[in-house]
């Protein structure tokens, strides 16, 4: 089968509406009317499709998050605000490009949302001040106005930076971001989120010259029959981690890979390797899809559930790309990000 057929016979991922409408948020009707909106999913191509659906944001619930849809098949899932949802500025329309990622094997893309807030005004406490009460805050805020002035014109101001989105995303949300729109990597929010998110598998440093890195691996398209499946090749590799048998683990990455992951200063990058994955008690890949079979080299998107050694668990969103061995037959992540 060449590159040509394999392409035709991908199945395509295709949902709508790609902006979901939830209406009114109205917060004098919560829990028992909560909003919600009606997400379908399409296979228009010919093998099954298979993903799930990962909400980007902490306030948004999907039921079911899995589908599988043969070809022309469609699958209906139902997205639901939870109380939870940012609703501070009263009758607002409240819109978002990012609500929920679609990781399938058939394509991944960001599905939006939007809603209004309803409800009565926020209430602020009415007090009567006496003069000994005002007068130290109003020379307290004369001092900070000064001193801001002072900063002002002393501060060589450069280009301003754009306004952060009206939204709270989780660090692994913005990561993905980042990703799939081909930006600059998203910073962390200064907003701490209730778990920590692991976004690489080790900090990345610059690639030392090697003999492989001269002679790279073969990429793809390779023989289909002759190596492993990609997306098994990523469980079997977290298999391997979590049985803690670093040694394979560490066999099924290229050398370029293992230098850039896990050289720090001068230390040996196996046993760096070691260590990291020693403050993890567990890795879950809840999904792994390639995206196409004719892309050099091969890339594997994936979800991932980490537990640390502490009881913290965050997920993850990661592209593998994966390149074949053809001496031993085998494939070797080659990059993560």
């Amino acid at each position: 089968m060449d590159v040509e057929e394999r392409t035709e016979l991908q199945p395509v991922l295709a949902a709508s509406p790609q902006h979901l409408q939830f209406g009114d948020f109205d917060t004098e009707k919560l829990p028992e009317e909560l909003p919600s909106a009606t997400l379908t999913i399409t296979n228009p191509g010919i093998n099954p499709l298979a993903g799930r659906i990962s909400p980007q944001v902490s306030w948004i619930q999907v039921d079911p998050p899995d589908f599988s849809c043969q070809s022309g098949e469609t699958s209906q899932h139902t997205v639901t605000l939870t109380p939870e949802t940012p609703h501070a500025w009263q009758n607002r329309l409240y819109s978002y490009e990012y609500l929920l990622l679609l990781n399938s094997n058939g394509g991944s893309f960001f599905i939006g949302g939007s809603y209004t807030a309803k409800g009565p005004p926020l209430r602020t406490a009415k007090s009567t001040l006496s003069l000994k009460h005002w007068v130290i805050p109003f020379v307290v805020v004369i001092l900070l106005a000064a001193v801001l002035t002072i900063l002002f014109f002393a501060i060589p101001w450069g280009e301003k930076q754009p306004a952060s989105p009206d939204i709270l995303f989780t660090q692994g949300a913005q990561t993905v971001i980042a990703v799939l729109t081909q930006t600059a990597a998203v910073q962390p929010s200064p907003q701490a989120t209730t778990s920590s998110v692991m976004v690489s598998i080790l900090p990345r440093t610059p690639v030392p010259h090697s003999a492989e890195a001269a002679h790279p691996l073969p990429n793809t398209p390779w023989p289909r029959a002759e190596y492993p499946n990609p997306e098994q090749f990523i469980k079997d590799y977290y298999r391997e981690v979590n049985n803690r048998n670093y040694e394979k683990s560490w066999s099924m990455l290229t050398q370029k890979f293992q230098q850039s992951c896990c050289s720090v200063a001068g230390n040996d990058p196996y046993q760096i390797y070691i260590n990291w994955w020693n403050t993890i008690e567990r890795v879950e890949v809840i999904t792994a899809y390639i995206q196409a079979w004719d892309t050099n080299p091969a890339e594997v998107y994936t979800v991932l559930q980490y537990l640390s050694q502490k009881g913290e668990s965050s997920e993850v969103f990661n592209i593998y790309r994966v390149v074949a061995d053809p001496d031993k037959k085998d494939l070797k992540i080659d990059e993560v990000r």
